[in-house]
């Protein structure tokens, strides 16, 4: 849960009145106030800080001020409950005139490891029926085999030397496991749409989504460790895969899975979907993954790319293969520094980021300057 850290103040009507009185005090003179608040407004509520957000509104609005708000984005808003592991999401209206919250609830050490036994047990059983489906529609006639594999094969960007089924099916097997069906669901999309197994499918996806939405990155880490040590083999790298693992700073362990693979499509995009075999270690947090080994070079040159941004948001290493790419070192991760200077830069993923990471957005640098100064100027 993301909490805006105010001069010790901890309640959330508390924080919300600091921070809008703050920035009141900073918005004396500003020549353009209302498009600076609408989108310091916008944003708070994009990270599901929707006390401080409407408190901003209101107070706002007392001051003789408005809010212009986009038509496309509508929020509800969600009392605060005595539950401190509570927190809202926007929501998506069934029409402009109605609206229900999400209330999304982060789950405890021991319920995150009773959700990854139930989905690793749902997932083997679904892989099962996937491929008896699978062999059994070419069996019959109705698919053919060499269509499967040209399909894997664009998925994966690799060559499937024996195209009957079996084969198929053990040579993708080191690209998908229960937290990552990316590659499944693109086969039972093409082949077998409307089947049952594509109903199972789409249930099971749905459970992973609220999962990572509701799981901290320790404690999923934790029960990976201690729950399925003996259920999920560690394989070797092969010659259809090769290794990623990317060192985040310690902080990252209080964020959510959901906001993890966030910053994984960010930066990698489509290539995210094949990241399969996602453990994490202890220490500063790493997480090794297993991608196909055509797209290693891509990623390489997509780090090395995006490393000023990747540090912005933690990231401390990311190894690709057998090539390591510093990208900062974890004691100069100062998070509000960080966030100092993505305000400074304008980057909207960076300062959502930070902020779930706990950044607090009142904090001064050297010069006396908050983030949330920077951004009046």
């Amino acid at each position: 849960m993301v909490h805006i850290t105010v001069g010790g103040i901890n309640g959330p009507y508390e924080r919300a009145n600091k921070l809008c009185s703050s920035v009141l005090t900073i918005l004396e003179g500003h020549s353009t106030p209302e498009k600076f608040i609408s989108t310091l407004y916008i944003s708070l509520k994009d990270v599901g800080l929707l006390c401080i957000a409407d408190k901003l509104k209101e107070t706002f609005g007392q001051n003789g001020g408005d809010i212009t708000v986009l038509q496309d984005r509508h929020y509800v808003h969600q009392p605060p409950s005595d539950e401190s592991n509570n927190f809202i999401l926007p929501s998506t209206p069934k029409s402009l005139h109605h609206t229900s919250p999400i209330l999304i609830k982060l789950s405890s050490k021991d319920e995150v490891a009773c959700h990854i036994e139930e989905l690793h047990f749902r997932f083997s059983s679904l892989v099962v029926k996937i491929r008896t489906t699978f062999t059994q529609f070419v069996n019959d006639g109705k698919l053919k085999a060499i269509e499967i594999a040209y399909q894997a094969e664009a998925f994966l960007s690799i060559t499937i030397a024996k195209r009957d089924i079996n084969n198929i099916f053990s040579t993708i097997a080191p690209h998908f496991d229960f937290l990552n069906v990316s590659l499944l669901n693109s086969l039972v999309k093409q082949f077998i749409p409307g089947n049952d197994v594509q109903d199972e499918l789409v249930e099971y996806m749905e459970s992973l989504d609220k999962f990572s939405e509701s799981s901290k990155l320790k404690d999923v880490r934790e029960a990976i460790r201690n729950k399925l040590s003996l259920t999920i083999p560690i394989s070797s790298t092969s010659d259809q895969t090769k290794p990623i693992v990317i060192k985040l700073a310690q902080r990252w362990e209080e964020v959510t899975l959901k906001n993890l693979k966030k910053v994984l499509n960010h930066y990698f995009g489509e290539t995210a979907d094949l990241f399969s075999q996602i453990r994490f270690e202890y220490g500063s947090l790493l997480l090794k993954l297993k991608v196909p080994p055509s797209c290693s070079k891509s990623l390489v040159k997509k780090v090395k790319t995006e490393i000023n941004s990747m540090k912005h948001v933690a990231v401390v290493e990311v190894a690709i293969d057998e090539e390591l790419i510093p990208i900062v070192k974890e004691r100069d991760c100062n998070f509000e520094s960080l966030l100092y200077e993505s305000t400074k830069a304008g980057n909207s993923f960076e300062l959502s980021m930070l902020l779930k990471l706990g950044a607090n957005p009142n904090s001064k640098n050297e010069d006396g300057k908050s983030a949330l100064e920077v951004a009046t100027e």
